[in-house]
């Protein structure tokens, strides 16, 4: 516990990630999820849990500030209203919140479109960016995915209840690259998720690794992911969505990154983050660990951790400044681009010090640019 509560530096702002790993199915192209047996009772006991880690977090820490909070999963919203309304109390009440604080969450169409009241509540709870998992819209893919309870027939109402609910932050998750996913099929489910007009749309690649369907990796080459990729960068630019090179999340709003204040924080400027809940990953200064259960998604562990007031670490790294200078750029790479301010502010030295031939190679040769301003956002907008 000292050395992860000691990368915590007190009175500096932290990034909250809430791991809820229930869903009503788990698709064949996840591994994340534990699908739940006796579900009221399973939910119940680890969303009591999760709060019992917020607090015993929160009071070890002396309740630092949030900057952001992503509650993600699995499928957060598979719980009930209730359950994520008593959650979200523990929090506003274990810690205080730093200007541009703002909390996300995920659902399904299929959620999303049968329980409007839920995503009513969500709204009034203050939550104010939702993320949906469309990922694809073939008939056939989805249920080779193991995921046509997800259909076409929810899309559309979802959106309504969305939008309805007071949402003006709303994002689509989309995948590309799976076996069998024609670049006509993957056409159609990016004009259809255009249609539906959100904020934000991201892709991501699919990685069969550690999946139940891994064995069809063979079956996708390079040339058909990276084609898949142009078709959905010219498809969004043409309707207005924009994104850097590199980055995955498109946004058609001037201004706004399009991720949420907990990843954008994290990205940007190299925020730190605690992750609670069932193999949830922490970032500090100085460490990487993650808690326990991550291995097999097994409750067990974690629960009893948190039941014996014991912080539920299963895995935890200390790393030297080198590598903690490595892990910032990697990270900020999801956005296709490094803060030159923040990195600095960070480690006490200019990249361009840290880096020297790596960074004249980036610029001679055309990789990488001066800009002043993130994503198109100033950089003070961060903090505002």
């Amino acid at each position: 516990e000292p050395v992860i509560l000691g990368g915590f530096t007190p009175g500096t702002e932290l990034c909250l990630y809430s791991h809820i790993p229930f869903c009503e199915k788990r698709c064949y192209f996840c591994e994340y999820t534990v699908v739940g047996r006796d579900e009221l009772t399973q939910t119940a006991e680890y969303m009591q849990a999760l709060n019992h880690e917020v607090e015993l977090y929160a009071e070890k820490l002396g309740h630092p500030a949030l900057s952001g909070w992503d509650i993600g999963g699995g499928t957060p919203s598979f719980v009930s209203a209730e359950l994520m309304a008593d959650h979200i109390a523990a929090v506003r009440m274990m810690f205080s919140f730093a200007p541009g604080f703002a909390i996300s969450i995920e659902t399904t169409p299929r959620i999303a479109s049968l329980e409007p009241d839920k995503i009513v509540a969500y709204r009034e709870m203050g939550i104010e960016r939702i993320s949906m998992g469309v990922q694809v819209t073939e008939p056939d893919l989805l249920k080779a995915l193991g995921r046509d309870t997800n259909g076409l027939e929810h899309n559309y109402r979802a959106t309504e209840n969305i939008r309805r609910a007071g949402f003006r932050k709303f994002n689509l998750d989309l995948m590309y690259g799976f076996a069998g996913q024609s670049d006509e099929s993957w056409r159609t489910t990016l004009e259809h998720s255009i249609a539906m007009a959100p904020d934000y749309i991201t892709l991501y690649r699919m990685r069969y690794k550690l999946t139940r369907i891994s064995d069809q990796a063979g079956r996708v080459t390079m040339e058909q992911v990276l084609r898949q990729a142009r078709m959905a960068k010219e498809l969004l630019a043409a309707a207005g969505y924009v994104a850097n090179p590199g980055k995955n999340t498109y946004s058609r709003l001037a201004g706004d990154t399009g991720t949420s204040a907990y990843l954008t924080r994290r990205v940007i400027k190299g925020t730190p983050y605690l992750g609670v809940g069932l193999g949830a990953q922490s970032f500090t200064s100085s460490t990487i660990s993650y808690n326990s259960g991550s291995v097999g998604k097994n409750l067990a562990p974690y629960l009893k951790d948190v039941a014996s007031n014991r912080l539920p670490l299963q895995d935890l790294y200390h790393l030297p400044r080198a590598h903690m200078m490595a892990k910032m750029i990697a990270v900020s790479f999801y956005f296709g681009e490094i803060n030159l301010a923040a990195f600095y502010a960070r480690f006490g030295i200019t990249l361009e010090a840290a880096y020297p031939q790596a960074t004249l190679f980036a610029l001679q040769e055309g990789l990488m640019h001066y800009t002043d301003s993130v994503n198109g956002a100033e950089l003070n907008d961060l903090d505002h």
